[in-house]
């Protein structure tokens, strides 16, 4: 209750519109400077990490979950506050004090691979802060009673952030990722939307990757996901897709708000 009164104070008065010690990262962003927290999570089996848990911007918009699937987000809300809306909310939850007095990493299972890992991540003036909670997920998704209370706190209040102001919130666009499937045993394959691009088309680009050689990638707006969704729940489980005579397996993630600022983490992520 006194969570709701604090969120609910914020829009009313300013408006809407165990390691070494806390480790800073240099990092450069895109440089607009406009993250304040990320909350994400990550699983060698169950992913996640391209779906946020939390995530604050000095603009004035905070995004958090509206609904989830086994701990993955599905639908999101936003709250769009103004930057001193933003400032408050920051100081109340004690975002900047509680991360600056915690170690950097937190391991519950230091012995054992393929490990779901929680991730704080906030700018600083040196660069960008990281405090990794590796294996601390329970039932219920609640933490294990080893992380420290002011993590374990700051986490329940953002896991039950106030939604009396904010709306749904979905992206502009999706990003649509395919990868060689040449060996896909199930013939012939899918077939790629006639008024989608082909690979001939400067919309996609081709990108180097050391485990499947080649990663393409095509940005579609967001209002294609259910002509998407409806293609690859088609597909059978050995059956690729075909794009400009070659097979390939196809997946896709939604593109969220300055993504830069937050997803570098992706290359330092558990693996």
């Amino acid at each position: 209750m006194r969570w709701r009164f604090i969120c609910g104070a914020i829009v009313t008065v300013l408006g809407c519109g165990p390691g070494p010690g806390p480790r800073v990262l240099s990092v450069v962003s895109d440089g607009q400077g406009l993250l304040r927290l990320a909350v994400l999570q990550n699983s060698y089996w169950g992913g996640g990490f391209d779906r946020p848990l939390f995530l604050v911007f000095q603009d004035g918009a905070v995004i958090f979950p509206r609904s989830s699937d086994r701990g993955i987000p599905l639908t999101y809300y936003i709250l769009q506050l103004n930057s001193r809306g933003i400032d408050s909310l920051m100081a109340s939850l004690g975002v900047d004090s509680i991360l600056s007095a915690v170690d950097t990493l937190y391991d519950f299972a230091p012995n054992v691979s393929d490990q779901q890992s929680l991730y704080f991540l906030a700018p600083t003036s040196a660069g960008h802060q990281v405090v990794q909670l590796r294996s601390a997920w329970r039932e219920r998704d609640s933490l294990d009673a080893r992380v420290p209370f002011p993590l374990a706190n700051l986490f329940k209040r953002l896991r039950s952030f106030d939604t009396t102001f904010a709306g749904p919130w979905v992206p502009d666009s999706i990003q649509v990722s395919i990868w060689p499937y040449e060996y896909a045993t199930d013939n012939p394959p899918g077939s790629w939307l006639a008024d989608w691009p082909s690979l001939s088309s400067p919309r996609w680009a081709r990108h180097e990757d050391a485990l499947v050689k080649e990663v393409w990638t095509l940005n579609l707006p967001f209002v294609e996901h259910p002509r998407l969704d409806s293609l690859l729940s088609g597909l059978r489980q050995k059956q690729a897709l075909g794009i400009s005579g070659r097979k390939w397996a196809i997946d896709y993630r939604w593109i969220l708000p300055h993504e830069r600022e937050w997803r570098w983490l992706a290359d330092r992520l558990e693996s």
